[in-house]
């Protein structure tokens, strides 16, 4: 299963996403849309072929940590993202991450053993996802299940050495007493 878990709007790539996933015509797999927002965006992108798209709509957190627990892939497309919350909880399932190659994903996916990247193009000032880098990682994802194991394995390894709530809370508790002393 490849889940996507946001709003449901334009800057996140969604409509790429769901457009790309409904004439793909990949055997047992399964697209898992969660979020709020404009499903009418999707609708009108996908094509007839959409029976392999699970709308779920908004969900409690619990249900969205369940799911990505199960899921195989997890896809962040976003056309603009600061610091993904989303990518920072799929890290600490261990998913294999497909993200777009925007400023606060670079951040986060450095390394490329983390999780695969998709460039945006800024043309014009409209930014577009590079769907057939998108289209070609969800394959290469979908058939090899050790690529997969590894990207989590390293993803989950980095969300717990740099990112998990303690160490967060205590670095940025670190910074207050550094200024503080500075007054």
């Amino acid at each position: 299963m490849v889940l996507y878990v946001g709003r449901i709007e334009e800057s996140k790539g969604i409509t790429f996403l769901a457009k790309l996933f409904s004439g793909m015509g990949l055997e047992n797999a399964r697209l898992v849309i969660v979020g709020s927002g404009a499903y009418d965006l999707v609708f009108e992108k996908i094509e007839a072929n959409h029976s392999k798209i699970t709308f779920l709509g908004n969900i409690d957190n619990q249900e969205v940590h369940n799911l990505m627990a199960v899921c195989d892939i997890g896809v962040i497309p976003s056309l603009n993202e600061q610091c993904s919350y989303v990518a920072l909880e799929m890290m600490s399932h261990g998913m294999a991450i497909i993200a777009s190659e925007v400023r606060g994903m670079g951040e986060l996916f450095v390394c490329k053993d983390i999780a695969l990247t998709v460039p945006v193009d800024y043309t014009d000032d409209i930014p577009t996802l590079d769907t057939d880098v998108l289209k070609q990682h969800i394959i290469t994802l979908a058939g090899d299940v050790g690529l997969r194991k590894r990207l989590g394995a390293n993803a989950r390894r980095e969300w717990a050495e740099h990112y998990t709530a303690e160490r967060m809370a205590r670095e940025t508790f670190e910074v207050y007493k550094e200024l503080a002393a500075q007054f």
